[in-house]
């Protein structure tokens, strides 16, 4: 019987690391204000943030290119690994769907655990969900993952709408209970805890959002299915000889975007109004634009690592995105950390961006050191070694005591 190992490091996928590393920084970006203000009150109950000047410059920014745009570079990127996991484990191991349902029931408990003792607005529980509902469509052909992409996009589309469907008196109501609301959070966060956090977190954030996690869901299993669509097609495997291609797809992707760009910023600076239904419209088409801009984004990136200067430019990025499921719940920490002992609340659009950068140069740095010397990242290592139920080699002078066959990591 034959035994299968991670990727080795020259193995590895540099332009899926970059990318990855990318999504992390948006991903931080989106992230850190929630730590600092009860961005579930704006989001839920329609309240109106109040930021001004640069503040409210940075609000609109982020929601016209960075809100819902990078947690779907990332869903699109578990797709893509999970074809390029399955494809070399199914020719290394005579048992690769056991391999994967450990590596995904690992996720999902690290998710959970995330979930309840860091953040509840934690990505990886619904990764693991929609990633064992991925073995369904291993094995179908092209066109049929095409109809599914379609159809799982136009219910969550539809989905999403009607979530925020409603008269001029729900919304007047809506916005009564979150101007009521909002004061006892501000109250909460002003002073806080590590209990007092979990606790903000599992009382009142998590049941507020509670109803679009299925929503989410769908809109990640979409984007699985792009990536194990480009799997399939081998987008990343010989992207010079695609360019043309790649390019021409782009410009596609570039002319439905602008108008979609366009309208967002007409509704973000009120220059038009729809009324009591202003707020639910801009929240849909600031969700439904996380797909098709971050398929823009992911079109960009290829264009760019189809030409050898840009990846040496962007390789310190690569060192976090091989990295990324111990950055991603270290972003957590050190958010947790700013909010519990430096009390950050309050922090404005502007503030938090930068704050983000540091973080993220921060990781970037870390991340480099770190796979200087060892193979893996720490939660990867512990991760791999739950899917192969042996312990790996960490240290980069870390000889290995037999021979193994590797299967990819993505």
């Amino acid at each position: 019987m034959r035994n299968a190992n991670p990727v080795q490091r020259n193995e590895r996928n540099v332009g899926i690391d970059i990318l990855r590393g990318f999504a992390l920084l948006g991903i931080l970006i989106m992230n850190l204000p929630q730590f600092f203000n009860p961005s579930f009150v704006y989001g839920v109950y329609g309240v109106p943030t109040g930021s001004e000047g640069a503040d409210r410059v940075g609000d609109i920014l982020v929601k016209l290119f960075v809100e819902g745009k990078f947690f779907t570079i990332f869903s699109f990127l578990f797709g893509l690994g999970f074809y390029i996991f399955m494809s070399r484990a199914e020719a290394k191991s005579p048992r690769p769907n056991r391999l994967y349902l450990r590596r995904i029931t690992a996720l999902l408990l690290i998710g959970a655990l995330h979930f309840v003792f860091g953040w509840t607005g934690d990505i990886l529980h619904l990764y693991g969900i929609g990633g064992l509902l991925l073995l369904l469509f291993y094995r179908r052909r092209n066109k049929t993952i095409l109809v599914w992409i379609v159809s799982l996009v136009v219910v969550w589309f539809g989905m999403f709408g009607l979530s925020f469907i409603g008269t001029p008196e729900q919304a007047e109501k809506s916005l009564a209970e979150g101007l009521q609301l909002l004061p006892r959070m501000n109250a909460i966060l002003e002073n806080l805890t590590y209990p007092q956090w979990i606790d903000y977190q599992l009382r009142w954030v998590a049941p507020a959002l509670a109803a679009f996690e299925p929503i989410f869901l769908l809109a990640i299993l979409a984007m699985f299915l792009v990536g194990l669509y480009a799997g399939k097609r081998n987008w990343f495997s010989n992207l010079a000889a695609n360019r043309k291609t790649i390019r021409r797809v782009w410009l596609v992707s570039l002319t439905v975007n602008a108008p979609i760009v366009a309208v967002l910023a007409l509704l973000l600076t009120r220059s038009v109004d729809l009324g009591f239904r202003h707020e639910a419209v801009v929240t849909v088409l600031v969700q439904f634009s996380g797909i098709t801009m971050s398929l823009l984004y992911i079109l960009t990136f290829l264009l760019l690592l189809a030409r050898p200067k840009p990846i040496s430019w962007l390789r310190p990025i690569g060192y976090v995105g091989q990295m990324a499921l111990t950055n991603y719940l270290g972003q957590t920490v050190v958010c947790i950390v700013l909010g519990t002992v430096f009390h950050l609340h309050g922090v404005g659009s502007v503030q938090a961006i930068v704050l983000s950068l540091v973080i993220y140069v921060c990781q970037v740095a870390l991340s480099a050191l770190w796979l200087s010397r060892f193979r893996f990242g720490p939660l990867e290592w512990l991760w791999r070694t739950v899917t192969y139920l042996a312990p790996q080699p960490l240290r980069l002078r870390e000889k290995k005591t037999k021979e193994l066959d590797a299967v990819a990591d993505a």
